[in-house]
């Protein structure tokens, strides 16, 4: 937002990172549990 601090803007930088990454890998770990179909 607005004149948000630094440290804001990295705290959720690297949340939007890493919840990205929880998402990839919980994709690709049902992808090859369940298999395409």
């Amino acid at each position: 937002y607005h004149r948000q601090s630094e440290l804001y803007r990295t705290i959720l930088k690297n949340m939007n990172i890493g919840f990205t990454g929880m998402f990839t890998i919980e994709c690709i770990l049902k992808i090859a549990a369940f298999g395409v179909r």
